[in-house]
Order: structure tokens, then sequence, then C-alpha cells
């Protein structure tokens, strides 16, 4: 009889082994997919402009590891150098969940995946804004994505999946006008009548 029980202990004990391995490692995937793992950056990542010149920058995903289905995006720079004029969503988040707002200092916006069933994974472009270079800059200016910005994964709940950032750097020099000079006139030569002396005629 006490045979027959430590067999049947075994047999469980072989049983319930596999069973444990098995879910520690499915807890463990999970915590592995639901690490934050997304990255974005502002595109180009430097490039050189003029006063006045109107200029497009991207804001670029990868998922990596993460199934995106909503980002909201808070996009900061120096208004004394740059205006933002629009802000629109790019081709990878079809759906506007909050419409593209700009003001001195700043842009945003709110995109979602075309649909909830079918996240986002991999890289792509999320948002555009159309920029003006406004003043010459004496160093790099820095556009950026704000602390505040939010990208959700599918079945993460209100964790935020975003894991860092990477911002671009405009340089803004001056709009040098070029004048056409005016030919100066050449100076005609003044000329001066001289008399002519008439022959006096004696009678």
């Amino acid at each position: 009889m006490k045979k027959l029980i430590q067999l049947a202990m075994g047999i469980l004990l072989l049983v319930a082994l596999p069973i444990t391995i098995f879910v520690a490692g499915q807890r463990q995937e999970i915590r592995k997919k639901a690490a934050p793992a997304t990255t974005m950056a502002v595109t180009p990542a430097s490039l050189s402009k003029k006063s006045g010149d109107v200029f497009t920058m991207e804001i670029t995903i990868d998922t990596g590891e993460n199934q995106v289905v909503a980002a909201e995006l808070h996009i900061t720079f120096d208004q004394t150098k740059l205006e933002a004029q629009t802000i629109t969503n790019g081709s990878l988040f079809p759906n506007i969940l909050a419409s593209g707002t700009v003001e001195p200092g700043g842009a945003s916006i709110t995109v979602g995946a075309a649909d909830a069933k079918q996240p986002v994974r991999g890289t792509g472009t999320i948002a555009t804004i159309k920029f003006l270079a406004k003043e010459k800059t004496d160093s790099p200016s820095s556009i950026k994505l704000g602390s505040n910005s939010f990208v959700g994964g599918l079945g993460e709940g209100a964790t935020n999946v975003l894991a860092g950032t990477t911002p671009a750097s405009v340089t803004i020099t001056k709009d040098v006008v070029q004048h056409t000079p005016t030919p100066t006139p050449t100076p005609m030569p003044t000329v001066i009548p001289t008399s002519t002396t008439t022959p006096s005629t004696e009678s």
C-alpha cells in the first residue's frame, strides 16, 4: 500500500512538473510581450533651412514587440525659431482619434490603427508636421516628442508602451536677398562751344 501511494505521488509529480514549467514559461512570455518596446523619432534627424522656408517633418514609429492600437503625440519646439502650420496623421494610422492642433511651441494629434483587432506592428509614419522657419538660429534648434506622449498596446490597458524617443534638429540660416546692381551711367563729355572771330572788312 505504501509503495502504491509513493508511485501515485511520483506520477503526480511527473505530471505537475511539466505543467508548472509550461505555465511559468507562458507568464514570462506574457511579461516579455507586455514590456514597453516601442520607440518614436522625429525625422529627418537634422536639416538646414533658410528663414522663410516651409518644410515637412515626420514622426516615425518602431513598435518592437508591442502591438500598437493608438498613439497620442505631443511635439515641442522653440516658437521663436519655428512655427507649426499643420499636423496630420500618417498612412500607418488611418484613424484620427483627436484632430491635430498647432499652437506656439507645440503640436499634437491622437491617431489609431485601422482596427483594434489588427494592431500595428513594425515601422512607419505616424504623423506629418509642416513647419515655417522663422528666425536664424545660432545653434541647431530641437524638435522633440514631449514626455506626455503615449502609445497604447493591444491588451496593455493604461500602460504606456513607449520606451524612448529621438529628437531632430533644424539649423536656420539668414535668407540673403540678392540685389541686382543698378548700372551707373557713364558721364558724357561736356562740349564747350568755341567762339568764331569774324574778320573785319576795312573800307
